[in-house]
């Protein structure tokens, strides 16, 4: 058995290896050592979760955000996107759909906006779980630690804040309106509320190294997250990083693989970028255990351009839903 193996028997058997092991599983492109990693980040996920699979719904709510990323599409620079903001009703309105399916978890999502201040959203969570049978994720960014307090008192099960580059210095870079310091001190303070936290992290973005990659994974188990997303990077037109190259999916799966056997519980979905590239039949057979689906209206969805995507249909969560059942029969795998 060779080095790479040996790494990876080494993580599946004791949850626990060393960043210059990950480099080296990450460095391998050897497509013997790349099935032997999935194989065995499958068999770890199914140690847990057996043959289920747990769906999400994304509502993208709004369109508009504070911060100055350089590889989003949402920025606040970029003044050729198409902005909106969903009110309550129609938020409502998307929630009862989902809440008719074999969906359990609703995520708000959204950039920045400070619209939507403490009280609205408040008000939102508590009728969500008032009028539903939803869990409640919420993916909007940094907030101070009393709205962070006051959306779980009102009902807020779930936290998604990506830490996005564990390599501080390209982080500050790429984020000039905050610090890493700050998101991490965040998704600290998130914890400490009792939230079901997640973080993640891009794949391939401009100055990524294998190294990065592995300091990635291990901030995340250093956090103890119970979810993370793993998403390849993928160019944006409109930021400070169009034009550079796209990463790599094969590698952001390698990622997902290597985070399955260092936090066996936690919760990977197949990102929606990875998706986009068709990595989903590989992410499920290799350690991923959640799918997200889009289920923003029709007339906004194609407006929520964190990066260059394919037009998305008018088929509704209940039509995107019943395509993923389709496609997990294949795998033999089934909504939780």
């Amino acid at each position: 058995m060779n080095k790479i193996k040996q790494n990876v028997l080494k993580a599946y058997n004791t949850s626990n290896i060393t960043k210059k092991e990950i480099v080296e599983i990450l460095e391998s492109d050897n497509l013997e050592d790349v099935e032997f990693l999935l194989q065995k980040a499958n068999q770890k996920k199914q140690e847990f979760f057996e043959n289920k699979v747990f769906v999400r719904a994304i509502i993208e709510f709004s369109s508009y955000c504070r911060c100055h990323c350089s590889y989003c599409g949402l920025n606040a620079n970029n003044g050729k996107l198409k902005r909106y903001r969903m009110n309550e009703e129609e938020i409502l309105e998307t929630v009862k759909e989902i809440n008719g399916t074999e969906i359990g978890t609703v995520v708000l999502q959204s950039g920045e906006d400070l619209w939507y201040d403490e009280k609205k959203l408040v008000n939102i969570i508590k009728r969500i779980k008032s009028e539903s049978n939803l869990k409640i994720t919420l993916s909007i960014g940094e907030r101070p630690f009393t709205e962070y307090k006051a959306f779980k008192e009102a009902g807020a099960d779930r936290f998604l804040l990506k830490h996005e580059i564990a390599n501080e210095k390209l982080y500050n870079e790429y984020h000039p309106h905050s610090s890493f310091k700050a998101r991490i001190d965040c998704i600290k303070s998130l914890k400490k509320l009792g939230y079901e936290t997640g973080s993640g992290f891009m794949v391939g973005i401009y100055g990524d190294s294998f190294e990065n990659m592995a300091d990635n994974i291990l901030l995340l188990k250093e956090l103890n997250v119970d979810m993370a997303g793993i998403g390849t990077y993928i160019n944006s037109v409109n930021t400070k990083l169009e034009g550079k190259p796209n990463g790599n999916s094969m590698l952001t799966l390698k990622c997902v693989a290597i985070t399955r056997l260092l936090l066996n519980k936690c919760h990977l979905p197949s990102t929606t970028s990875l998706n986009i590239l068709g990595g989903l039949n590989e992410a499920l057979s290799g350690g991923a255990d959640v799918v997200m689906l889009k289920a923003t209206p029709f007339k906004y969805i194609n407006d929520y351009k964190i990066y260059n995507n394919n037009y998305i249909e008018d088929i509704g969560i209940k039509g995107r839903l019943k395509i993923l059942k389709e496609k997990l029969n294949l795998l033999n795998l089934v909504i939780a």
